[in-house]
């Protein structure tokens, strides 16, 4: 995989705000016509193709923590978490924000997201995970926490509730080279697994890079706030980061997460974000 997919892949782009935006990172909607099937895990049974969230408690809070949440009371609680965070973390709410319109627009490619890998026979949902996912969203964006950025760029982080079944060694080439497949590939790998191309062309399981492994993208990557370094054309590797002023192709390479267009040709590594920078749309170009 080239490193100009893997920037497609990257976080911070577009979307109402960092928190729960998932189509930022892992590309556009699924393919239409397609049922999502009836997954089960640890005995609890749940629907995948019912996005309408019956079944689970909906209300605020952690009262759902029992049972754990079905994909649409991730999507739902998790798109009303991120939007409520633009207003109350920003400094000044931009102009024209729609509280409204940005739950329904995140909500919605939420749900296209996780239909699209359940309805792959490779991926199964687990209930508390998805819980733990949104708790965790939820108590960083309640207190604007910075750290929010590196939720949505490890493993057991907000993806917590997909479970990929695809065991270390097995094959796990993505269906096309669109960032939905390869961010859903990537995915696909049992619990500390990624999908990782090396050599190109070949796609298997294998566990978390430790610091100097081969990667792509930090989802690869071990560690609560993982990066992928680039020295050039090719795959990257596992480590802290690149500091700012550094030469970057994609956000997840920087400590920062924040990879800014210099010229046409040339990005460099950012400072640290600010919280208006991490909660507010627009705030700024974060480049590649």
């Amino acid at each position: 995989m080239t490193r100009s997919l893997a920037a497609s892949l990257a976080l911070l782009v577009g979307g109402c705000s960092l928190v729960f935006d998932p189509g930022a990172h892992m590309g556009g909607a699924r393919d239409a016509g397609v049922d999502a099937r009836t997954v089960d895990v640890d005995g609890g049974g749940v629907d995948a193709g019912d996005m309408d969230g019956g079944g689970v408690d909906g209300g605020g809070g952690s009262d759902a923590g029992s049972e754990g949440l079905d994909p649409a009371e991730y999507c739902r609680r998790g798109a009303e978490e991120s939007c409520a965070a633009v207003t109350r973390c920003c400094s000044a709410v931009p102009a024209g924000f729609d509280e409204a319109g940005c739950v329904a627009e995140t909500r919605s490619t939420c749900d296209a997201l996780v239909t699209a890998a359940l309805d792959r026979d490779y991926f199964a949902w687990d209930p508390m995970g998805a819980w733990r996912a949104v708790e965790e969203g939820r108590a960083l964006a309640s207190t604007c926490e910075l750290s929010v950025v590196n939720f949505y760029v490890r493993r057991q982080g907000y993806y917590d509730g997909l479970v990929g079944l695809r065991t270390n060694g097995e094959s796990c080439t993505p269906v096309s080279r669109t960032p939905t497949e390869i961010g859903l590939a990537v995915l696909s790998c049992e619990r500390d697994h990624a999908c990782v191309e090396a050599p190109a062309n070949t796609w298997t399981c294998r566990p978390l890079g430790a610091a100097g492994a081969t990667c792509d993208y930090a989802l690869q990557c071990a560690g609560m706030a993982p990066r992928c370094t680039s020295t050039g054309i090719g795959a990257g590797s596992c480590g802290a980061g690149e500091l700012a002023g550094e030469l970057c192709r994609a956000s997840d390479e920087c400590l920062s997460l924040s990879c800014e267009m210099e010229t046409i040709v040339v990005s460099r590594c950012g400072n640290a974000l600010t919280q208006d920078e991490v909660y507010c749309p627009g705030s700024r170009d974060l480049g590649p």
